[in-house]
């Protein structure tokens, strides 16, 4: 492994540590000891910034001696500053500002799953909101109702002319049965003038 890989690799594991308990400034320099891969580069976190960057820091507050995967156990929180793996010029708490700070990462990276895993609650309140359009349907059933209307006005259109057609029946009859007394009066006034001549021809004729 070179430099650079090993720079590469520690620069991953903190550029998303979490700094919120960082209450000061502080720079620290860290020299790895590797015989592949030794090489100089510093931490540090000034004015709210953190940053890892591949160069010296003249101004440090400590001085870290480790190899690569040492250092990067000791981030991790797998070992500190006691450990006779890790070895400390200048300021010890400025040192134990980076024991296990991508530790926290971790931590940090198993909320975002969980949340990750909330996300379909979301989903279901988008269903929901596709029911809530079921109404809709409703303003068809009104339309319906609304084109069935003029049939409903045509049966009873229906049922005033079948009454009116009924009523004039009565009436027709009435005419023809007021018609056929008239022509029976007429009949037996004819039958009566007519038996009346006879009677009168029958009295001149015995007077002769």
């Amino acid at each position: 492994m070179t430099y650079e890989q090993a720079f590469a690799k520690v620069k991953k594991k903190l550029e998303k540590a979490n700094t919120s308990s960082f209450t000061s400034d502080f720079a620290i320099q860290v020299n790895l000891t590797d015989d592949d891969c030794s090489g100089i580069f510093y931490v540090a976190f000034i004015g709210g910034n953190f940053a890892v960057e591949p160069y010296d820091y003249v101004d440090n507050n400590a001085v870290i001696y480790a190899t690569a995967d040492d250092f990067i156990n000791f981030v991790s929180g797998k070992i500190d500053v006691d450990s006779d793996k890790i070895s400390v010029d200048g300021s010890v708490d400025a040192a134990k500002s980076l024991c296990g700070i991508a530790k926290t990462v971790r931590k940090t990276a198993a909320k975002k799953a969980t949340a990750a895993k909330e996300t379909p609650v979301k989903e279901t309140a988008a269903k929901e909101t596709v029911v809530k359009e079921t109404p809709a349907k409703e303003t068809t059933v009104k339309e319906t109702a609304a084109k069935a209307a003029p049939a409903k006005k045509t049966a009873a259109a229906e049922k005033a002319a079948e009454k009116a057609t009924a009523a004039k029946k009565p009436a027709a009859e009435k005419t023809t049965q007021t018609k056929a007394a008239a022509a029976a009066k007429t009949t037996t006034a004819a039958a009566k003038t007519a038996a009346t001549k006879t009677t009168a021809a029958k009295k001149t004729a015995k007077t002769k």
